[in-house]
């Protein structure tokens, strides 16, 4: 039997699914956006902290920025790494140390590379072009 009252038919909308897939989409990359630059600001302190301990010779912090594997693997203890460090810098006699052209390179999710130059100034002359780098890599 044919009804004189059409029913409605339910159609199928894209434009709805479409909307859903957009939205999912833009979630995920704001999450890995978010993720990221978390990430990216941790590594930054501890670079800023790190740099700020050399110029101003407290060496007695490098256990806050330095894990004790990346010593210890190396036959060194925290004092060890302390006194090697004084040692260098007051040996010497170096006053006015700067650090300059520092860049954080990333290599992979959990490692980057530090490159920074120092300049300073010995009872031998001033020095301005000793670059160093060192990896950082991410623990827990």
């Amino acid at each position: 039997m044919n009804s004189r009252v059409k029913r409605k038919k339910k159609r199928f909308k894209p434009y709805l699914v479409l909307l859903i897939i957009t939205i999912i989409g833009i979630s995920g990359f704001s999450l890995f956006i978010v993720i990221n630059r978390t990430n990216t600001s941790q590594s930054q302190k501890v670079v800023d902290h790190f740099i700020h301990i050399i110029e101003e010779k407290q060496y007695a912090k490098l256990g806050d920025v330095l894990d004790s594997e990346s010593y210890s693997s190396l036959g060194y203890t925290l004092e060890d790494v302390i006194n090697k460090y004084d040692r260098i810098f007051n040996g010497i006699n170096i006053q006015n140390i700067h650090a300059s052209s520092i860049t954080v390179k990333k290599l992979s999710n959990d490692e980057q590379e530090l490159s920074y130059r120092l300049s300073f100034t010995t009872t031998f002359g001033k020095i301005t072009t000793i670059n160093y780098h060192t990896k950082l890599l991410k623990t827990d």
